[in-house]
């Protein structure tokens, strides 16, 4: 049972990018618009940090409590490293993702944007195998209110990360538009678009798997909520920055939506609650 609903929440949570890809189709969103989902997926994203952080802190005190000194320095050692080196990868991602922006930017569109866009795809796809992992953490602590605010809490970033995934597309479309063949841009989009959001959003579904059909072990589970952690702080600042910058000549609309965000990150919360799935 518990795989079949880490299939389900993981799905949920990851395949939602293909939701961002409508700027391609569309090309109806504007900057403004954009930022404001940006902000509510920031607000909703810290207090998912929050949530995961206070388990990690609850096993430290737990075991300091009791004496455990041993088992408290392995704890702290190991979930710092995984931490650490989530965050490195990370990094070092999307050094890799600017480079190449930059790049194209300077050859006016000429670098191919199906390369941009697959190098995002994988960028947040290995971001998403650390959301998925904390899914299936929580669901390997049995706590299934707590998988299930993380598994929305992914699916509104995913919808957000599918637009920066979708924007060099959108680019080489403006580019054929305007008739300049000497330019590469992708055919057969929808196939491409398809491709790139299994790419993205299946490694939520991998990784919330990958725990719940293991032996429950505390220390694994501990270390993959700290991977988790990771990757939610990250892209909090990511989608927040973004946000702010989207949104500088509308301040307000900025905090509104972080606002919003954590709202709705307590409303889900509460819902769960009064439907008696423990959190």
């Amino acid at each position: 049972m518990v795989p079949l609903i880490a299939l389900i929440m993981g799905l949920y949570a990851g395949l939602t990018v293909y939701l961002g890809f409508s700027i391609v189709l569309l090309r109806r969103i504007s900057m403004q618009r954009l930022g404001f989902m940006n902000a509510i997926a920031g607000g909703l994203l810290g207090y998912l940090f929050v949530e995961l952080a206070m388990e990690l802190v609850e096993k430290s005190e737990e075991l300091a409590s009791e004496g455990l000194w041993w088992d408290y320095t392995v704890f702290i050692i190991t979930t710092s490293i995984s931490l650490l080196c989530t965050l490195a990868l990370l990094s070092y991602i999307e050094r890799r993702i600017k480079r190449n922006k930059a790049s194209w930017s300077r050859l006016g569109y000429r670098l191919d944007p199906s390369s941009l866009s697959t190098l995002l795809a994988v960028g947040l796809g290995i971001h998403n195998l650390g959301e998925g992992l904390g899914i299936g953490s929580a669901l390997a602590l049995t706590n299934l209110g707590l998988a299930a605010l993380l598994s929305i809490g992914f699916a509104v970033h995913n919808a957000t990360e599918g637009f920066a995934i979708s924007a060099p597309l959108l680019a080489s479309r403006v580019i054929n538009d305007s008739g300049d063949t000497d330019a590469k841009y992708p055919l057969n989009l929808p196939r491409r678009l398809l491709v790139l959001g299994a790419v993205a959003g299946l490694p939520t579904t991998i990784g919330a798997l990958a725990l719940s059909a293991v032996k429950p072990n505390e220390l694994l589970i501990m270390n993959a909520l700290a991977v988790s952690s990771a990757s939610i702080i990250y892209a909090t600042f990511n989608v927040s920055i973004s946000a702010l910058g989207q949104l500088k000549e509308e301040p307000f609309k900025f905090w509104l939506g972080i606002f919003l965000g954590v709202v709705l990150a307590i409303l889900v919360e509460t819902i769960l609650a009064i439907l008696n799935i423990n959190i």
